[in-house]
């Protein structure tokens, strides 16, 4: 009898350590930025968006912009940009870990509405580079290249390759003419206790104990 009590203690104890791993995930699409119109929305300081926070290296005079889905340097979605030939910084707003999975990317549109008045180098090789800094400090980068055509204000899906268990990513739009980007998809991991398996289990256990507390027959 004291065996089979020792026994249904250490079940115990196991049931109570039973966890499943829950994994959520983010697309962050800029789309509370949206506005129809021309012209560009300019943000100073940090920008905040599904819980993560945007900064930029140089904030001066604004941060980002976003084109209104009427300007003919639309993307065809709303994206952020930062025409300050920057580094573009994001992490979560709880300093969980996080993993990234995608994101799209295209050039500045330029051509005659560029704001700074001049043509895209269309011969020009157009490259942006994403960094990552992992929980342990290491750092991971992957060079990415952008189409360079008369349409590459369109954006492009790129999957990345071991963006996990990041605390921060950092975007590089320091060359010209610097890059929009949008739907970041990222992933976070938890783990918690599996309560459907345990309370099944600890109404077998209980179902045990009584049985073990009836008196037998001689």
């Amino acid at each position: 009898m004291q065996a089979l009590k020792s026994f249904l203690f250490l079940l115990f104890i196991v049931v109570c350590s039973i966890k499943t791993v829950n994994a959520s995930t983010t697309t962050i699409d800029f789309e509370s930025l949206a506005q129809d119109g021309t012209g560009y929305t300019f943000i100073s300081g940090a920008y905040v968006d599904s819980g993560y926070t945007f900064t930029a290296s140089n904030s001066v005079p604004y941060s980002f912009a976003t084109a209104g889905t009427a300007d003919p340097r639309f993307a065809g979605s709303t994206a952020l940009t930062t025409f300050n030939f920057s580094f573009v910084f994001f992490e979560s707003n709880t300093g969980s870990s996080f993993d990234m999975l995608s994101i799209d990317l295209a050039p500045v549109s330029l051509g005659l509405n560029d704001p700074f008045g001049v043509d895209r180098e269309l011969g020009m090789a157009y490259q942006t580079t994403i960094y990552g800094r992992k929980v342990d400090g290491s750092i991971i980068s992957q060079q990415l290249n952008l189409p360079n055509t008369s349409t590459s204000n369109i954006l492009t899906t790129y999957l990345l390759q071991d963006f996990t268990g990041l605390t921060q990513v950092a975007i590089d739009s320091s060359a010209f003419p610097g890059v929009q980007f949008d739907n970041i998809v990222l992933q976070t991991v938890s783990t918690v206790p599996e309560a459907s398996r345990f309370s099944l289990i600890a109404l077998g256990l209980l179902l045990i104990a009584y049985a073990m507390r009836k008196p037998h027959g001689r």
